[in-house]
């Protein structure tokens, strides 16, 4: 069920064209960085396919630049690294509470579990926490990256024939300006 309604939403999506993209908080994922941070909405990216493999979760931190990437590494069923092709996902950005929810459609194995995701974000001085849930049924893994506090966040795909592919998760604090008094 959950995959015929997903295949209905990409395939709305894909009839609205970048227009509807404009005046909604749904952004298509883009091939490169270019500094556009969501405080909240929708970025979705990659392509429907046979099925894919999460082969690892990556993280550091800049502290000169209090930027921290996340690098999800995708493969193809046999955990394999895929070239040239991504993987269907779907990132929410939400601030109540402040997390970011992201669901790899059709990911139905993982090289990753609860500890080593503990081991992996223990030390982050940007995410309190992260949790992964896996559905055999839909073949769909879900990871959510609860926020210490309020988080803006740039999502963007690598993926090129010379390269594994990657979804890419950079994250920033927002700076909340004091209330002036009187």
């Amino acid at each position: 069920m959950k995959s015929i309604f997903t295949g209905i939403v990409l395939s709305l999506f894909v009839l609205m064209g970048n227009h509807g993209y404009a005046a909604s908080k749904y952004k298509r994922s883009l091939d490169k960085k270019v500094g556009a941070y969501l405080q909240s909405g929708v970025v979705i990216g990659g392509r429907v396919g046979k099925g894919y493999t999460l082969i690892n979760v990556r993280r550091n931190f800049a502290k000169k630049e209090s930027l921290e990437r996340v690098v999800l590494d995708m493969g193809d069923l046999k955990g394999k690294p895929i070239l040239g092709e991504m993987s269907y996902f779907h990132v929410s950005i939400e601030q109540k509470p402040s997390r970011a929810v992201i669901d790899l459609s059709q990911v139905g194995r993982s090289g990753v579990d609860q500890d080593k995701l503990y081991r992996i974000f223990k030390k982050s001085p940007l995410i309190k926490s992260a949790e992964i849930t896996y559905d055999p049924e839909d073949a769909t893994t879900n990871l959510v990256l609860n926020f210490y506090r309020p988080t803006k966040v740039e999502v963007f795909q690598l993926s090129s024939p010379d390269s594994p592919s990657r979804i890419v998760l950079d994250m920033k604090p927002i700076k909340i300006e004091p209330r002036r008094k009187g």
